[in-house]
């Protein structure tokens, strides 16, 4: 098994026939579907999702009216279709797609920078004067978290947003997330994968109040309302009650825009066509760890 950070060696090697099965990010899948010898298997949605946090501890953000602002002004479209490849899909977070408590009632944000900037207007920034130039957090996945921060940045200029991108290891930017809350950039991408299939896994770590270091809440959230409900709705044991609970965050959270909730990422394998026994265990990182006890090689 090897850890090979360039895509491009990886494809080359899945191609050769060096490496049976290669981790193929989402601006490349394109590369090797319909190349003989190679299969793209699709397993749907996975509780894979990535977001975009804002530090709500420090200006502007403290402002729920540039929060709402800032949700309005990305254009999801381009993320999903131009930068993503259609390989995922919209939500309203905090819980993903397929999650006990998740409300297809309520749409997920729309990219309207005329109300965008009514927003800031209305927060006292009309076309964002008076407003600092903001940084962006994002450590170096792939090319599209990077593609992502540039989107960003453009949209948030449109609105009168003046971003600065800063892309880092992934050590230094874990060291930044769990720094002083004051000095944590305002806002930036990330991700999460299910530790364990439940909306629990989703809603307490992105609104615990005690990060850090308790859960994954690089925006400071921390809404009364929101930890009640969220402690009590695992023990009820009407289902009911627990779906209404976890109807009333996401609503909750949908109004106080702590998160931009950008894609679900749609789940898929790449592997040489004489790999097999593969399937999708959707308890092994929700769905993008392998069984390796089932596969096996044939001749090629």
């Amino acid at each position: 098994m090897y850890y090979k950070t360039s895509v491009q060696t990886r494809l080359l090697d899945l191609k050769s026939g060096f490496a049976q099965i290669a981790v193929v990010d989402v601006n490349h899948v394109q590369d090797v579907q319909g190349v003989q010898g190679i299969v793209v298997e699709s397993i749907g949605l996975s509780q894979h999702i990535d977001f975009v946090y804002m530090n709500m501890r420090i200006f502007p953000f403290n402002n729920t009216l540039v929060r709402r602002a800032v949700v309005h002004a990305i254009n999801y479209d381009a993320i999903q279709a131009g930068i993503n490849r259609n390989l995922t899909t919209r939500y309203v977070g905090p819980f993903a797609h397929g999650q006990e408590g998740y409300d297809e009632t309520i749409e997920p944000y729309k990219y309207d920078p005329g109300l965008a900037k009514q927003l800031l207007a209305q927060a006292g920034y009309p076309e964002g004067k008076g407003l600092p130039t903001v940084t962006y957090l994002y450590y170096s996945r792939d090319a599209s978290v990077a593609l992502i921060a540039q989107e960003i940045q453009q949209d948030l200029a449109n609105i009168g947003i003046n971003v600065n991108l800063l892309g880092v290891s992934f050590s230094t930017y874990i060291d930044k997330i769990l720094s002083d809350p004051k000095t944590v950039p305002e806002m930036g991408w990330t991700e999460w994968y299910a530790d364990y299939i439940s909306p629990d896994d989703f809603v307490v770590p992105f609104a615990n109040p005690d990060f850090p270091p308790v859960g994954w809440n690089p925006a400071y959230y921390s809404n009364p309302k929101v930890t009640e409900l969220y402690q009590k709705a695992p023990y009820l044991t009407d289902a009911n009650q627990r779906v209404a609970m976890y109807k009333e965050i996401t609503q909750t959270m949908y109004d106080d825009a702590p998160y931009a909730w950008l894609g679900q990422f749609k789940g898929y394998y790449v592997y040489r066509s004489n790999v097999h026994g593969i399937y999708n265990n959707v308890i092994l990182s929700s769905g993008v760890g392998l069984d390796y006890s089932t596969i096996y090689l044939t001749a090629a």
